[in-house]
């Protein structure tokens, strides 16, 4: 009878450990804004570094057109 009773504490408060739905919910709704919002960076890095060379060609092409006047 004892054991049985420390046998039912054990796994009540096993399970009261545990994260509820909703705390799981908002977990996962942080971690996929959180990937969203990584998302955005690595795409505007990508942007950026598109633009830099392209500045770096146009002003490539603009020393050449000096250097060959």
């Amino acid at each position: 009878m004892k054991m049985s009773i420390i046998i039912i504490a054990v796994a009540v408060t096993t399970l009261s450990c545990g994260e509820s739905k909703k705390e799981r919910a908002q977990r996962d709704s942080a971690a996929a804004d959180r990937w969203t919002v990584l998302e955005y960076q690595r795409q505007d890095n990508i942007q950026r570094q598109k633009d830099r060379d392209q500045q770096t060609i146009d002003t490539g092409a603009k020393v050449l057109d000096i250097i060959t006047r």
